[in-house]
């Protein structure tokens, strides 16, 4: 009987130690930050996984006074989940927030949440709503 108590308790914590078997289907932004200044491009924002409710916090700089094509990915708490920013061609003249969501071997899920250029005056800037949700 203690063999079987301990090995109950044993198979629970080993389970509780496993990475989520279960994709995320968005992930909410909040304290979405861009900006430009002085030669360097400062980035920064929290970002919710849903439906964990995992809270992921990214920050990114770049050289230059105005946002690259593509930011590369972002420095984030958590680092399986990658952060980067496009710039769009035409038609679409955009920005394209992508997340990568890669905590699950072999099978990564992308969100992306498309923002448009209007909200990125002179490429130095970010001045859209903080938050948003990318699907």
């Amino acid at each position: 009987m203690k063999y079987t108590i301990a090995a109950i308790g044993l198979a629970s914590l080993t389970t509780a130690w496993r990475p989520s078997t279960r994709a995320s289907t968005a992930v909410n932004f909040t304290n979405f930050a861009v900006s430009c200044a002085g030669g360097t491009c400062s980035y920064s924002t929290d970002m919710t996984l849903v439906p964990e409710g995992l809270v992921v916090s990214c920050k990114h700089s770049t050289t230059g006074a105005t946002i690259p094509t593509n930011t590369r990915a972002w420095s984030c708490s958590n680092p399986r989940i990658q952060l980067r920013v496009n710039k769009l061609p035409g038609p679409s003249f955009a920005y394209r927030i992508v997340v990568s969501d890669a905590r699950i071997d072999g099978q990564p899920v992308n969100f992306a949440y498309q923002s448009p250029l209007a909200q990125w005056p002179g490429d130095a800037s970010y001045v859209g709503p903080s938050s948003f949700t990318a699907s």
